[in-house]
């Protein structure tokens, strides 16, 4: 893991984005590390020549959808089951969110993901040093 500042953080982040790998950021709360991600996205809308938007999707808009994992449990996202098949070729499907975005370009950026639920049903293996 490396330690950076936020100013070298809005130098890396264009380079995360255009190479399409996940960043995880971890850092004090109320430290600016939503703040930035929006800046940065809505930089990239500008420069793309696209709407920016935090809430509506489609060929014209970059999104940022910020989204809270402390708020959701685990099937929130994944969404909801159904049975598709017949007899013996019935598989479970899961229709997704409308949280998440169809279509479009930007960015998911998973909040809080130190407080989701999935973490707290995980087990973690502690040391005593």
């Amino acid at each position: 893991m490396q330690e950076i500042n936020l100013t070298q953080l809005m130098e890396v982040i264009p380079h995360y984005f255009d190479l399409k790998i996940s960043l995880y950021l971890w850092g004090k709360p109320s430290t600016g590390k939503t703040s930035l991600i929006r800046q940065y996205a809505q930089k990239k809308a500008k420069d793309l020549g696209l709407e920016y938007s935090e809430d509506t999707y489609g060929p014209n808009i970059f999104t940022l959808k910020v989204i809270p994992l402390s708020q959701f449990d685990s099937p929130d996202l994944r969404g909801m089951p159904r049975i598709e098949g017949e007899g013996d070729k019935k598989v479970t499907c899961f229709i997704p969110s409308q949280e998440l975005p169809r279509e479009g370009q930007g960015i998911v950026f998973f909040d809080e993901m130190n407080n989701a639920d999935f973490l707290y049903n995980c087990p973690l293996k502690t040391s005593s040093d």
